[in-house]
């Protein structure tokens, strides 16, 4: 057995544990990239100049963003951020989304902007965000965003797809 042989497989595991590292971290400091979908996000959601998106979720997100949102391939009631029932009942009240289900729909929604910045049309990206994948358990990846780790997930899958790496 060649001393190279346990060595190489020890790099290739750094390299990829390191590049996961760089890639959240590009995610998460990349503010002109990250400004410009929050921005996108927060138009979507009926956000004005002076509310910050964290406020706006908090408060409550208006039942008007759904349909907006719907237009970009983002369901709530398919995705299960909220019942029919619900939303219906919601909108007879003129009520908002909760920020629990407000936190969920921005999830879906920036990972459906980002998906489209990369793959640069709406057709592909929803197909990449449709088909489910074994590295997110089955799910695709807009219901993979239902929580934090899966949608940081998706992130993940989608920035190696940007750096020319296969995910």
């Amino acid at each position: 057995m060649h001393l190279s042989q346990p060595f190489t497989g020890w790099i290739c595991y750094r390299f990829w544990y390191l590049l996961d590292k760089e890639l959240l971290m590009a995610s998460a400091t990349d503010v002109g990239f990250g400004r410009d979908l929050e921005t996108q996000a927060a138009m979507l959601f009926g956000a004005s100049d002076n509310v910050s998106l964290d406020v706006l979720i908090r408060q409550g997100i208006p039942l008007s963003a759904i349909d907006r949102v719907a237009a970009y391939g983002v369901n709530a009631v398919e995705l299960d951020i909220i019942s029919k029932a619900a939303l219906k009942r919601r909108l007879q009240q003129s009520k908002y989304l909760t920020p629990g289900e407000g936190d969920k729909l921005y999830r879906a929604v920036l990972a459906t902007l980002l998906a489209a910045s990369i793959f640069g049309n709406k057709q592909k990206s929803d197909s990449w965000l449709l088909r489910p994948r074994k590295s997110l358990g089955g799910q695709n990846g807009l219901q993979a965003t239902a929580t934090t780790p899966g949608y940081n997930a998706v992130v993940t899958l989608l920035e190696r797809l940007r750096h020319g790496f296969a995910a």
